[in-house]
């Protein structure tokens, strides 16, 4: 029977940092869900507060960050009936820790940065195995390298070896998505993950997180700045000062239709659309 319950559900949650000059509201009040097997996509101007709500999720915002208010439920894996309130774990904690990586998985926007340059890749990808899962050093090299295998990663036993440095940057970002999905989570956040990449190579690589997405079924939500057409069907935008808003499909249908950039079929969202939203009242949630 299919699940009909969100796996995620965020519910009016509002982070704050507090400044010498005053206090700045970061994410104030937002809500939405996140189905198994189903795409949400997040989409903004820079400052919008898109990298803190993702950040939120993962309990791994710096101080002097707080999430003053709201609630940010996971469905356990054993008991869908039953949430995880993300909020109330520490952020340091055993609990939260085995939910990062396990369960909730993330695509950062520039893998050089994300990965360790004095590791290989392959070091750091089997860490991550072995700290979710009960198996060897000699197994977790092998998932290592079919992990590798399922993101088209050419000769990954010799780039399994390889340092993040000594790859291209489409390599880089096809290893970061390999390490992302090696613990087969059940919700991947994709923090614009084409942001540091080539028209060419952005397209492949959003291409590849789709259909490993229809694969195997993981829950995506895609941070973005553009918004790109492989990933339309639940759309929330965001824009400072505003509250977000949904978009209707048949909305969505017309843009991409109207804006047509090959190959990634893609639109940059300006100030008259998302003023366009703001005045929308009835697709406000």
């Amino acid at each position: 029977m299919e699940n009909t319950k969100p796996l995620l559900s965020v519910r009016d949650l509002k982070v704050y940092f507090d400044l010498d000059e005053g206090t700045v509201k970061s994410v104030d009040g937002i809500s939405f869900d996140a189905y198994e097997g189903k795409v949400v996509g997040i989409v903004g101007e820079s400052g919008c507060g898109k990298s803190v709500t993702m950040k939120s999720i993962l309990r791994i915002v710096e101080k002097p960050g707080r999430i003053v208010e709201g609630d940010i439920l996971l469905q356990k894996r054993d008991n869908p009936d039953e949430y995880l309130n993300l909020v109330k774990m520490k952020e340091n904690g055993k609990e939260i820790r085995a939910v990062r990586g396990g369960e909730i998985a993330l695509i950062p926007q520039e893998p050089m940065s994300a990965f360790s340059p004095i590791h290989t890749i392959g070091d750091q990808i089997t860490e991550a195995i072995l700290l979710h899962n009960p198996v060897d050093k000699e197994e977790a090299r092998r998932i290592c390298i079919e992990s590798l295998k399922s993101v088209g990663m050419s000769m990954p036993e010799k780039r399994l070896d390889s340092y993040s440095w000594q790859l291209s940057g489409g390599l880089r970002q096809r290893a970061i998505i390999a390490m992302a999905l090696v613990c087969k989570p059940r919700l991947l956040i994709a923090d614009e993950p084409t942001t540091a990449l080539d028209v060419t190579i952005q397209a492949q690589i959003l291409e590849l997180i789709k259909d490993l997405q229809e694969k195997t079924g993981v829950a995506v939500l895609h941070f973005v700045k553009v918004l790109n057409k492989q990933f339309k069907s639940n759309i929330r935008f965001f824009k400072i000062g505003c509250p977000p808003y949904k978009a209707t499909e048949t909305l969505l249908d017309a843009i991409c239709k109207a804006v047509v950039i090959q190959p990634i079929l893609s639109f940059h969202i300006g100030q008259h659309l998302t003023e366009f939203f703001r005045e929308q009242k009835s697709i406000a949630f």
